[in-house]
């Protein structure tokens, strides 16, 4: 489980590259707010490893992952459930901020060896 979620963040930034169009249509917006919608994820995805890392340090890793996992699930159920462009931006900031932190390799090494 550990690995594949390793692997969403790369999974959830690419699978939404084909949709863009469709997801203009769908919220009456712009391209170019859809393209806001993967440059807050970056931006975030950036970011929020610093913020999970400092929790892990003080909570433990596997609360902090466990909390990371279910916060991207119910991220992912809010953007299919997303009815307006502003949700589907915040959901997209949440996903980022929860996946991201699944990217921090020796965090997952640790988590694996404690195990």
């Amino acid at each position: 489980m550990v690995s594949y979620a390793a692997w969403f963040s790369t999974l959830t930034s690419f699978i939404y590259y084909p949709a863009i169009h469709e997801l203009a249509q769908t919220f009456a917006v712009s391209i170019d707010k859809i393209n806001l919608t993967i440059t807050s994820y970056m931006a975030m995805a950036t970011v929020a490893p610093t913020l999970s890392g400092d929790a892990a340090d003080v909570l433990g890793r596997r609360p902090v992952y466990v909390l990371a996992l279910s916060l991207y699930t119910g991220a992912n159920i809010g953007i299919v459930l997303s009815n307006s462009y502003a949700a589907l931006v915040g959901l997209r900031v949440l996903q980022a901020l929860a996946i991201s932190e699944s990217q921090s390799r020796p965090a997952l090494v640790q988590f694996l060896e404690e195990a």
